[in-house]
């Protein structure tokens, strides 16, 4: 939903939400939402892009094959799009279930995300309410929520709602870095005086990029491949930083 920092120390964590007496958060006028349609997937892959979800086309095509392609049937009462007033889809969620175990009895707020140009504009509560509240429609009671510590702001926001953790002391040192970047009561009294926030060697290898000029909109260590984007260029670096591969971005495909 919000920019990830790839620089902060990786925890999963899982949230929960009962589904009764949500807040309302009405949409900002010349917004509208939209079920998913045939084709639309091109649609998800740019917005998740755009809010750095993923850092290219590859990714997105990979997590749609493996999250959604097998549940096609389900997309069109479930997968939700945000859609400005020249029907120009910007932000999507899903009213799904537990893909894991393909459990449809449980409730999933899942892959919330807004184009990184229209997020600061009061979107991300309505959408995520008018998601949750269909899941309410669909009969489930409550939902659970998966995220990182890092997308923190987005984690808070889900707190702000009402969410609570779902396995507390099972992800304690999650719970502790994130009481670490934002407040709220459920962080209140954590002992986090030894957690540490950040991956030093992301953030070392980011500062030394930077170093070397490169302007960064986009950054992500995967497999050992440090995966960069720039104003114009997608470019990949081994682990001494030498440049293995290097594209030109087309704007207007890659909003970042």
């Amino acid at each position: 939903m919000l920019t990830l920092d790839n620089t902060i120390a990786f925890h999963h964590l899982l949230l929960k939400i009962s589904l009764n007496n949500l807040k309302e958060y009405p949409l900002p006028n010349n917004f509208h939402f939209e079920f998913y349609k045939d084709g639309d997937e091109k649609y998800w892959i740019e917005i998740e892009k755009s809010s750095q979800e993923f850092i290219n086309d590859e990714e997105g095509v990979k997590a749609w094959n493996e999250y959604y392609l097998k549940n096609k049937k389900d997309l069109y009462n479930r997968l939700i799009f945000l859609v400005n007033d020249k029907s120009e889809k910007i932000g999507t969620a899903t009213s799904y279930y537990n893909t894991v175990t393909n459990n449809k009895n449980e409730g999933y707020l899942h892959w919330v995300a807004i184009k990184k140009e229209y997020q600061g504009m009061h979107l991300a509560k309505p959408l995520i309410t008018y998601t949750l509240k269909h899941l309410k429609e669909l009969g489930y009671k409550e939902a659970f929520i998966s995220t990182q510590t890092t997308t923190f702001i987005a984690a808070k926001i889900y707190l702000d709602l009402g969410a609570t953790f779902a396995e507390r002391e099972k992800e304690i040192e999650g719970i502790k870095v994130l009481s670490k970047l934002i407040n709220h009561p459920l962080l209140d009294n954590i002992d986090n005086k030894n957690c540490k926030v950040y991956d030093e060697k992301a953030l070392k290898t980011k500062n030394e990029l930077i170093n070397k000029g490169y302007q960064i909109n986009a950054f992500k260590i995967v497999d050992g491949i440090v995966k960069i984007i720039t104003p114009n260029y997608y470019y990949e670096f081994d682990e001494k930083l030498n440049v293995i591969k290097m594209e030109k971005i087309l704007w207007k495909q890659f909003i970042c």
